[in-house]
């Protein structure tokens, strides 16, 4: 029996039992569960310990970078419209984002045995990369009002720089220097099994037009796929994914990002994101065109809180939702062995527990799994008839 088998574990099993989910996930999970490799424990224990170190040493820093924003500026609305003030805040919220992503490298490099630099890593790593991106943005808001202190604003020039400030967040919360790179070191795509598999995929379906290539990801041990692009369409694999999964799982993980492209999540969560932060920067300017104080404290405290805790929780929650509509447009064209494989070791890959599976964007594994069996199973049964 392979390493990564596709019956269930005792993992699995404790999902159950900790977590009581619905009736017909514990059928899919008690179905699953036809033997149990030993291999399988320990790789879950290693899971959970790391995920367990990974929260410790990152998560009071990630609820520190979303709140420290929101308190300081409350602290210069309401108490200190101070300089200095706004100008420590930038300097103290730059250390908090480098300290939290060396707390991540620490933790990543002990437990996932990376070898790489922390400069390397700072490059390379998806959380790195999320977090300054999204301090970046905070930066802005910061630096923004740091200049209206100073100096202020007359009408004119306060609304060229909302406009200024919304083109620089929507830039910075779309753009990711990780796919520039990403372009100058793909290659393309050897095996004739994936290569023809994708061209079922794109022939069966109105496709979009968009290219396929692979990355080399091996330095992180990153075992994932991303579709990116808005009016070109791009999917980037990793080199260690493809090493890791047959060519039939391979194509699973291929066409849920193709599912991404035919339904343009991109294009769909690139508006919602503008929405957004226009939204909640016409309501944190609005002292400074509304002369009802209270009217335009509370507009102003719902505009950080919306920027701040809001679009982290809502554009994630409506990704989820994309996620599932791509694993039901993939199980369109796999077996449900290579389905449910697929979903299985790219998880453990990522040393994911299942208990701790999905995460802020994606479903938990089980739920994922269920409904592509489900869909698999319909699939086959309206082919008989």
């Amino acid at each position: 029996m392979p390493f990564f088998a596709v019956h269930g574990t005792e993992a699995i099993k404790r999902w159950v039992h900790t977590f009581k989910p619905a009736p017909g996930i514990i059928i899919m999970i008690e179905d699953l569960i036809r033997a149990n490799p030993p291999q399988y424990d320990e790789l879950e224990k290693r899971s959970i310990d790391y995920i367990q170190h990974l929260k410790g040493a990152t998560r009071p820093f990630s609820i520190l970078l979303f709140l420290m924003p929101a308190v300081l500026l409350i602290i210069w609305i309401f108490f200190i419209e101070s300089v200095l003030l706004l100008g420590l805040s930038v300097a103290i919220y730059i250390a908090t984002v480098l300290v939290a992503i060396f707390a991540r490298y620490r933790t990543e490099k002990r437990y996932r045995e990376l070898t790489v630099s922390f400069g390397y890593y700072i490059i390379h790593s998806d959380y790195s990369m999320y977090t300054i991106r999204m301090a970046s943005i905070v930066l802005t808001v910061l630096i923004f009002v740091l200049v209206e202190t100073y100096r202020g604003f007359n009408q004119i020039e306060f609304f060229s720089v909302v406009i200024a400030f919304i083109v620089v967040s929507f830039i910075l919360s779309v753009y990711s220097p990780r796919f520039v790179r990403y372009e100058k070191m793909s290659t393309q795509i050897q095996s004739e099994v994936i290569r023809s598999g994708v061209s079922h995929i794109a022939s069966s379906t109105s496709m979009p037009e968009f290219t396929i290539r692979i990355v080399p990801e091996k330095k992180m041990k990153v075992a994932n796929a991303y579709c990116t692009g808005i009016l070109s369409n791009k999917v980037y694999v990793t080199d260690y994914l493809l090493e890791n999964l047959t060519e039939n799982e391979a194509l699973v993980i291929l066409a849920h990002e193709l599912g991404h492209v035919i339904y343009r999540h991109n294009l769909k969560t690139l508006a919602l994101t503008f929405f957004l932060l226009f939204a909640s920067a016409v309501m944190f300017f609005s002292y400074l065109y509304i002369s009802n104080e209270l009217a335009s404290a509370l507009l102003t405290q719902a505009g950080i809180f919306l920027f701040i805790l809001g679009i982290p929780a809502l554009v994630p929650a409506v990704k989820r939702g994309y996620e599932l509509q791509a694993d039901m447009f993939a199980s369109r064209f796999q077996t449900e062995e290579a389905a449910v494989n697929a979903l299985l070791k790219t998880n453990y890959l990522n040393l994911t527990p299942v208990q701790a599976s999905g995460g802020i964007t994606h479903p938990p594994l089980p739920i994922r799994i269920n409904r592509m069996r489900r869909a698999i199973k319909m699939r086959d049964l309206k082919a008989k008839f």
